[in-house]
């Protein structure tokens, strides 16, 4: 990732995962996403026009903006199947394409990965020092990492323990073969490091959150595999996946 991209935050609202999940269903069965029908729904979580409109801002970036990879996903994965998958594979994909849309999501995710390394909470305050160090220790930064923060507990990634003060919860599998091929490409693909060992998948912060099992038979959607001098080759994205 470049740093240029690394300093644009973006992310300035939460939305409601269940918004999030009936769009993806809607462009899931119909190939897009109703502005109006959206914003009505937004109506029912969200008060105040300016929290309104960056609410539908973040929804139109992570729905409207990944369509072209929406559309590629659609063509494994219908609306019905969609409704179908566990609770997980569904909060995966969601967790996909937030940080497909915002970099700065992903980022944040990377850093507390690597805190609950060495210890099991992470603040508030650590994660704006720490992103602060990339994108600047404003207060931009701070009101980004502020709702992205509910974002993850409601993901199923976090535990809010008390204020300010959060644990990650248990590492959940991923079901669907589909999902799991998507989940590894939203990785390679946002942290712009153009490929992924197989036996390096386990150790890469991105997988604390999941657990897959690659199956290179059945992966070929979104991602190739080529041999490597040792070891199970490595993974690349489609040039083509969106």
């Amino acid at each position: 990732m470049t740093d240029k991209t690394k300093k644009v935050i973006g992310f300035r609202q939460k939305v409601p995962y269940q918004i999030l999940e009936n769009g993806l269903y809607l462009i899931l069965r119909d190939g897009k996403l109703d502005d109006e029908e959206t914003k009505r729904d937004l109506q029912q979580y969200i008060r105040g026009a300016n929290r309104l409109s960056k609410a539908f801002t973040t929804v139109n970036a992570i729905l409207t903006k990944n369509n072209s990879v929406i559309l590629k996903l659609r063509k494994k994965l219908n609306a019905e199947d969609f409704l179908k998958l566990a609770e997980s594979d569904r909060a995966a994909i969601i967790m996909s394409l937030l940080c497909l849309a915002y970099p700065f999501a992903y980022e944040t995710l990377i850093t507390a990965a690597t805190v609950f390394k060495i210890q099991d909470y992470v603040t508030r305050d650590l994660l704006h020092q720490k992103m602060g160090a990339v994108y600047g220790s404003n207060r931009a930064t701070y009101v980004g990492i502020g709702e992205l923060l509910p974002t993850f507990i409601e993901l199923g990634l976090f535990k809010r323990d008390k204020k300010s003060l959060y644990s990650k919860k248990e590492q959940k599998p991923i079901f669907n073969s589909i999902v799991s091929e998507f989940y590894i490409y939203s990785d390679i693909k946002v942290s712009d490091s153009k490929s992924a060992l197989v036996e390096d998948l386990a150790y890469r912060p991105w997988f604390s959150y999941y657990c897959i099992e690659y199956k290179p038979n059945s992966f070929n959607s979104f991602l190739q595999l080529s041999e490597g001098i040792v070891g199970g080759g490595y993974i690349t994205a489609k040039n083509n996946s969106i």
